[in-house]
Order: structure tokens, then C-alpha cells, then sequence
């Protein structure tokens, strides 16, 4: 079994695997799509990384921003997502 604080680490440890699966699919979106003055937000207190721009114009700004996040593991702290 184990404590309640690890089972909650475990739990935290799978969403953020999960998160990262789809911050590489906003990725995946945001670098293919074909559009013009198109506002892009991904940025709900939710998210663990907040990202906001318009395309194609911060095309690039966006795809740096989750690059360093996935790379730096750089996410919000879980009390910021409070909703």
C-alpha cells in the first residue's frame, strides 16, 4: 500500500505524464496549423503551462515556450492551479 502523501506523489507523477502527452499535442497543433490572425489560448489556471498568442505571428514565441517547459520540466506549482 503505502502513505497517503506517496499514493498522492504517484497520482501528481501520472497526471504530469499525461499533461506532458498533451502539451506535445498543443505543440503538434500549434506548429501545423495553417492560419491567419488566429487567436491561440491555452492559458486556463488549470493548465500547467500557460500559453497565448497569435498565429502565425508568435508562432515561434509559442513553440520555444513549450519546448523550455518540457525540457526544464518547468510547470505551474499545483497551488496556482486552483481554480
Amino acid at each position: 500500500m503505502g502513505s497517503q502523501a506517496y499514493q498522492m506523489e504517484k497520482e501528481e507523477e501520472i497526471f504530469i505524464k499525461y499533461y506532458i502527452g498533451s502539451l506535445k499535442e498543443i505543440r503538434t497543433i500549434i506548429e501545423g496549423m495553417d492560419v491567419t490572425n488566429c487567436v491561440f489560448r491555452s492559458n486556463h489556471p488549470s493548465n500547467y503551462v500557460p500559453i497565448k498568442g497569435t498565429l502565425p505571428e508568435d508562432r515561434e514565441k509559442m513553440l520555444f515556450q513549450i519546448d523550455e517547459a518540457l525540457k526544464n520540466s518547468d510547470f505551474r506549482p499545483e497551488g496556482w492551479r486552483v481554480l
